[in-house]
């Protein structure tokens, strides 16, 4: 089985700080491309530092530090930095263009900061805050709530069932961990809204340094109507049975 359906609602909060900057902001003038030079200089140098956070954390597998090495390439921050937040974008996509402004100017006042584990601490708390704080479309939310809950009421069933080629052979403690972390309400609402906020912007053509799969969510909203976590469990399972 897909590996990444139940792994997508808990993935995103590897990336963040646990200490939030002081201060942010979403006024005052726009950011012009120009910003994103000193900002991709400063997220390059410091790469190392992000890479090496993920690696720290707890559930982090292979394939997301394969992933955030993308960090390091300055280019291609350059390329994705000018694409969210080109002047014309206000035209042509303003909820994209609003979006990203919101996203980037917070995490640049994080530039100021001394030394690389301060920035890279100080970069995924303001992008923690900005997914948390913009506003969501009121059918998604709902959507990710009922999600979430029923995931976090079944999770004992299921992730051993999701997870149930390497599940059995972990040790207890292992397996109690695991069944926390993914049936952790909070961390999948995290994910979920920005998983939906990248979902709407996607429609639109904008892209994302971070790749999140919002089809992989749809099953566990799919199969809400099933209250037992039995039948949510078989009712999800069958569904991606076939993406093995």
């Amino acid at each position: 089985m897909k590996k990444l359906i139940l792994l997508s609602l808990s993935l995103f909060p590897l990336f963040l700080g646990t200490v939030a900057c002081e201060r942010h902001s979403d006024a005052g003038a726009p950011l012009t491309m120009e910003a994103c030079e000193p900002y991709c200089e400063k997220l390059t140098q410091c790469s190392g530092d992000s890479i090496k956070m993920m690696a720290s954390r707890r559930g982090a597998t292979q394939e997301t530090l394969d992933a955030a090495k993308h960090l390091s390439s300055k280019r291609s921050c350059l390329s994705t930095c000018r694409s969210q937040i080109r002047p014309d974008n206000l035209f042509r996509f303003p909820q994209s263009f609003k979006f990203y402004q919101y996203f980037l100017k917070g995490q640049m006042e994080c530039m100021d900061q001394p030394d690389c584990a301060r920035f890279t601490v100080c970069r995924q708390a303001q992008l923690s805050r900005a997914i948390a704080e913009f506003p969501m479309d009121p059918t998604d939310g709902r959507r990710c709530d009922e999600a979430c809950t029923r995931i976090n009421e079944c999770a004992n069933v299921l992730v051993p069932r999701i997870y149930i080629a390497e599940f059995d052979k972990m040790p207890l403690d292992r397996q109690a961990e695991m069944i926390r972390r993914h049936g952790d309400r909070d961390r999948c609402l995290h994910s979920c809204r920005y998983a939906s906020i990248k979902n709407r912007l996607d429609k639109k053509k904008m892209t994302s340094t971070i790749d999140e799969n919002w089809e992989d969510l749809q099953p566990f909203m799919q199969c809400l109507a099933h209250t037992d976590c039995v039948k949510y469990t078989q009712c999800i399972t069958a569904q991606t049975s076939g993406t093995n």
